[in-house]
This record gives C-alpha cells, sequence and structure tokens, in this order.
C-alpha cells in the first residue's frame, strides 16, 4: 500500500468529521469499504466524492467497487435519494410501468419533479437495457433494480449530478453474453407501499375489499423478501458484489420496523463479508 502524501489531505478532513484518527479511518476504510489491491490514491479519489456529495459510505450509500478491471466509485440508491431528498426543490417522483401481454415488466419511467421547474425530467429504464443476468438481484426482482436505476437517472438528469460522474462510474455495467430469460420469476410486491410505487404485481391484483383488512406489519415489512437477500448474498462471488446486493434490497430501510429480522439481514451481511474477504 503507498504511503499517504500531504496531497492526500482529504484523509485529515474525513478523519476529523467522523471522530476518528486517521490511521484509524484509512484502516478501517481498507478492510471494509475498499476492494483489494486499492490505492491509496484511488482511496482518496473515493473520499474527495464522498465529502464532495456528503455522502456517507458507513450507511452504504456510497461505495467504493472493482468494475471491469478497475476501481470505481458507486452512489447506492440510498446515496441518490439522500441528494434528492436534501435538495430544497426537490418535489417528489412518479413511476409508471409498461408490461408486456404476458404480463411481464418491460420497462419502469420515473419522473422526476422541481418546485423551480414548471416540467419535470422523465426517463424511462428498459429492462432489455438494463437486466444482468449475473446479479442475483435483478434475477429476483428485476422490478424493483429498474425503478432504482430510472430514480437514479432522473436524479442525475434533474438535479446535475451527471456533471461530475460519467455513466460507467455512476451506474456500472455487469457485461453479459448469453440471454436470459427472466419472465418466470414473480414480479415481487413492492415492501413500503407508502414510501415506495407499486409493483407490476401489485397493479394487477384486485383491489382489496373490506374483509380482507391489511396490518401495518404485512402492509410495511411482512412483504420484504428476507430469504432472497440471504440466499442473493450466499451466493456472491465478491464483497463488492455482496456490498451492491445489500444495498439493492435496502433491508435498513424496509425493515426498520421489524428488528428481528433486519438483525438477521445485517448478521448475514457480517458473516458472509467475513467469508468472502477471507
Amino acid at each position: 500500500m503507498n504511503a499517504p502524501t500531504q496531497s492526500l489531505s482529504i484523509f485529515e478532513t474525513f478523519a476529523t468529521e467522523r471522530h476518528m484518527q486517521k490511521d484509524a479511518l484509512i484502516s478501517t476504510l481498507m478492510k471494509v469499504i475498499a476492494p483489494p489491491d486499492t490505492s491509496m490514491e484511488e482511496l482518496a479519489a473515493f473520499l474527495q466524492l464522498a465529502h464532495k456529495f456528503d455522502l456517507d459510505p458507513f450507511a452504504k450509500e456510497i461505495f467504493l467497487i472493482k468494475s471491469r478491471g478497475k476501481i470505481s466509485t458507486y452512489i447506492s440508491i440510498d446515496g441518490y435519494s439522500r441528494l434528492a431528498n436534501r435538495d430544497p426543490n426537490y418535489d417528489g417522483a412518479e413511476f409508471t410501468y409498461s408490461q408486456g401481454e404476458d404480463g411481464a415488466i418491460e420497462a419502469v419511467t420515473c419522473s422526476m419533479y422541481r418546485k423551480d421547474r414548471s416540467r419535470p425530467t422523465t426517463v424511462t429504464e428498459f429492462l432489455a437495457e438494463c437486466v444482468a443476468p449475473n446479479s442475483e438481484a435483478w434475477r429476483k426482482a428485476p422490478a424493483r433494480m429498474l425503478r432504482h436505476r430510472a430514480f437514479i437517472q432522473a436524479v442525475r438528469l434533474a438535479f446535475g449530478i451527471s456533471a461530475a460522474l460519467d455513466e460507467d462510474t455512476a451506474m456500472p455495467a455487469t457485461g453479459f453474453t448469453e440471454p436470459v430469460d427472466i419472465s418466470p420469476a414473480p414480479i415481487p410486491m413492492a415492501p413500503k407501499p407508502r414510501r415506495q410505487p407499486p409493483s407490476p404485481e401489485s397493479v394487477r391484483k384486485p383491489a382489496k375489499t373490506e374483509e380482507e383488512p391489511v396490518s401495518r406489519e404485512t402492509d410495511e415489512y411482512a412483504a420484504f423478501d428476507l430469504s432472497g437477500l440471504l440466499e442473493a448474498m450466499e451466493a456472491a462471488k465478491s464483497v463488492e458484489e455482496l456490498k451492491q446486493i445489500y444495498s439493492d434490497f435496502e433491508p435498513d430501510s424496509n425493515l426498520q420496523g421489524d428488528p428481528q429480522r433486519l438483525d438477521i439481514a445485517q448478521n448475514a451481511f457480517i458473516s458472509n463479508n467475513k467469508r468472502l474477504a477471507g
């Protein structure tokens, strides 16, 4: 590992903001956040970006990943959500889903509203262009992942984040050479209908009658696919993939009212992180 130089003063700044010693911060980042073979210069560039956008890597808002053979910075869905929600001009987002004749999702459109603009920024993402068959999260929850993709691109365009991050850095691609059949995969219900748009499956279902009350626990927490998250993390082949799977499923926010299941998710992440880190 290269020795830090005076030009890498971002370490001092970042450590001070988190009430840590610089050496302890660097050691923690290298063990928990950074992929293997990350240089001090790459770590410094990552911290510069995290500091610029005021995103917390320990809260899984921004990641340092290895993509296409190089170390890159990746802002998670939680990070982009924070960027949008703390902007005083943010006025919400709406999602619409496009489905094929068989009911399978084909595209998601996100309309991002700003109070200082008369028209929304609208982005449509197509499943055929985005699906990553090597990603367990995409195989298990294509609707959720495509919604995340549309939201991220809308934030980038509506708030100028695209000026700071190129496409590969902001949305690392997973290349593949063979087609993937996603039709057998069920379209999951949104885990938090009050905070997120309904999934295509829930749109197709008939409205519940008064004889079918839905409890708060079922409405908010029980729909979260904990078993899918655990299976995806067990199938992860690297620490970077594990971190991205955890971020994609968002258990910290989706299970905040269910501490027992949240503990299961977090403990599974820690054990799988140790397994993959060797």
